[in-house]
């Protein structure tokens, strides 16, 4: 997921919880229950605000779980996968721009 450019001074006003970085180049944080992944070659650029979801955090259920679905799929509603997006932008702090989201496909 990434979001449209911003200004650097919109940046970083949350605290973010738990922060780790990783030998491998991204940092995870989590804020309000959802976990969010941060390249940090991509920190380093002023406007881009981005982040790549993890599963904790939502409100769509999966065999009795909370799951922050982002996708259109069958299993979910669009109220639900609503929600789990201003939940996804308000950890990123950027509840006031647009989500530009990507699909990751995983070759078989």
């Amino acid at each position: 997921m990434a979001i449209a450019k911003t200004s650097s001074s919109k940046r970083g006003k949350h605290k973010r919880a738990k922060a780790r970085s990783s030998g491998a180049g991204w940092t995870e944080y989590a804020l309000r229950g959802v976990r969010v992944l941060q390249v940090l070659v991509f920190m380093k650029i002023p406007w881009l605000v981005h982040g790549f979801s993890t599963r904790p955090g939502g409100v769509s259920d999966v065999a009795g779980e909370k799951v922050l679905n982002l996708g259109a799929v069958e299993w979910d509603t669009r109220e639900n996968v609503d929600e789990n997006k201003r939940r996804f932008q308000a950890a990123l702090d950027a509840a006031d721009h647009t989500l530009i989201s990507f699909h990751q496909i995983i070759p078989t």
